[in-house]
């Protein structure tokens, strides 16, 4: 049961981090990269915090 604890702090922390990675938007990109950029991260930046609730909650 450990193992599956560690897996979700860890994919929980890789889906944050990739989801703020994604807002990083540069000024210049075009109006349709922004908005799929922006819905992408904001999805992952949830589901990142989703995994890492239910890591506080099995804790």
């Amino acid at each position: 049961m450990g193992r599956l604890r560690v897996t979700i702090l860890i994919t929980g922390i890789a889906l944050v981090v990739w989801g703020y990675r994604l807002l990083g938007v540069s000024p210049d990109a075009a109006h349709e990269e922004v908005v799929t950029r922006a819905r992408s991260g904001m999805f992952f930046v949830a589901g990142g915090g989703a995994m890492l609730m239910l890591w506080l909650a099995k804790r």
